[in-house]
């Protein structure tokens, strides 16, 4: 019994020490230890991409936090660094936001010491050293991992007089070979994330791992379940020892032969072969009937699936998880859609900060993205076709010049009913058949007979 409760106990323990990330100082090197092996954000990374689940919420958030990029086309379209415009910046960093709740962009100058070039740095690859600076290694979690190649970084300073950072430029040149410029570094600090970011979801990041773990069983059971075709027992015993000139048992032969019954190489078909030296002693099959357990897998998959929904702040229809009929509730879709828009302000507050820091002078507001919006009948009752046409995002329908005629008739028919009667009235009968495009009868009437 003592036993059984250490074990428990013990168990117990490590699930807890699981969802906690010890962020520590490596006192010799001077470093922040991102988790007890300084690996945390790597193998959060290969835990959310194991889980289809998790996968999922980070591209849809990602997507609504990139929204539809940057508000100012012209900021959209200025090209950030030679190869990437802001716009496709964001597109890139909106990914690592979602998975991080953080931004890393490395900043690089021209002659004139001012901001001339932005990259965006994968964030698994950075740590934080004590002094301020920063450690990045494109192999960290890595087996080819070397801490040599490790390059160190200064931090980026708003206010940095550009004399200054044209001399850091110069020796980084000497010493590398090329301008490595500057870090910025941005998360959102927290009671449990002060020298690095641990994202909220993580606080079910458990249920992560088990969503992904239900999978596996799936795919293992579909490739590797003991699901026999037919069972084969055989009375007395096969020698296994003696062999013939070709070198083979008539174990050999009869395996050989057993499996040209199963069907070609990597088949589903399986043999099941039993022996027993007497008939009395064949042994006995007792089927197990799997549906209860897939049963069971089945409702614990979308069950899970939720609740990582809920970890991670991203409703569940959103990734195609709904309730019968909810699909077609446009105003439930809506409102759950606003809802997410208003939850990823804050990673697109931290990117526009992030930004703001390194351009002061340009707007980084980000256009949010509008997938759907609920409009009740009575208010579409009263739109216009312009304005029907503005919440779809087209234009409105090119205004067509008429003739003094169509302009006439338009304006009667702004009027009152008693007004433009008033107006008929004083109207020629030439006028009024004008404005239908009827002529004036002048044939001559033939006298009466």
């Amino acid at each position: 019994m003592e036993t059984v409760k250490a074990n428990f106990f013990t168990k117990v323990y490590r699930s807890i020490q699981a969802a906690v990330v010890k962020i520590t100082e490596d006192k010799t090197k001077g470093d922040y230890l991102y988790g007890r092996d300084n690996l945390f954000p790597n193998k959060l990374l290969d835990v959310v991409s194991d889980s289809g689940t998790a996968a999922s919420c980070i591209t849809i958030k990602a997507d609504f936090i990139y929204g539809d990029g940057f508000a100012d086309e012209n900021v959209a379209k200025e090209l950030v660094n030679p190869n990437e415009t802001f716009d496709a910046l964001l597109d890139k960093i909106s990914p690592y936001s979602s998975t991080f709740e953080a931004v890393v962009f490395n900043v690089q100058f021209g002659v004139d010491g001012q901001p001339a070039a932005t990259y965006n740095i994968p964030f698994q690859t950075v740590r934080k050293k004590k002094d301020g600076t920063f450690k990045v290694n494109p192999n960290y979690g890595l087996a080819d991992f070397k801490e040599d190649e490790t390059i160190i970084y200064k931090p980026f300073v708003k206010n940095q007089p550009p004399e200054e950072r044209l001399v850091e430029v110069a020796a980084q040149i000497e010493k590398y070979g090329k301008q490595l410029g500057q870090i910025s570094y941005v998360f959102r600090e927290t009671p449990k994330a002060i020298h690095y970011p641990v994202p909220d979801y993580f606080s079910g990041i458990d249920d992560v791992r088990a969503d992904a773990e239900m999978s596996k069983m799936e795919i293992e059971n579909a490739i590797n379940g003991f699901m026999p075709s037919a069972i084969l027992t055989l009375i007395g015993e096969v020698d296994n020892a003696t062999e013939d000139e070709d070198g083979k048992t008539d174990q050999d032969k009869l395996d050989e032969t057993l499996m040209s019954f199963t069907g070609a190489k990597g088949g589903r078909s399986k043999l099941a072969v039993m022996t027993a030296k007497t008939k009395e002693a064949v042994p006995v099959l007792q089927s197990f009937d799997a549906k209860a357990m897939f049963d069971a897998i089945n409702g614990a998959t979308d069950r899970l699936a939720r609740k990582v929904c809920r970890h991670m702040g991203v409703p569940p229809v959103l990734i195609g998880l709904s309730t019968p009929g909810q699909l077609g509730n446009n105003q439930e879709l809506a409102n759950y859609m606003q809802l997410f828009v208003f939850t990823v302000l804050k990673n697109q507050k931290q990117i526009i900060e992030a930004l703001n820091t390194i351009y002061p002078d340009k707007d980084f507001s980000i256009a949010p993205l509008q997938l759907l919006k609920y409009v009740p009948d009575k208010v579409w009752d009263k739109l216009t076709d312009d304005e029907i046409r503005a919440l779809g995002g087209y234009a409105p329908l090119p205004v067509v010049v008429g003739s003094a005629e169509n302009k006439t008739i338009t304006a009667l028919n702004s009027f009152s009913p008693l007004v433009s009667n008033k107006i008929l009235e004083s109207m020629s009968k030439q006028q009024i058949l004008d404005l239908i495009g009827l002529k004036e009868d002048i044939t001559p009437t033939p006298p009466a007979v």
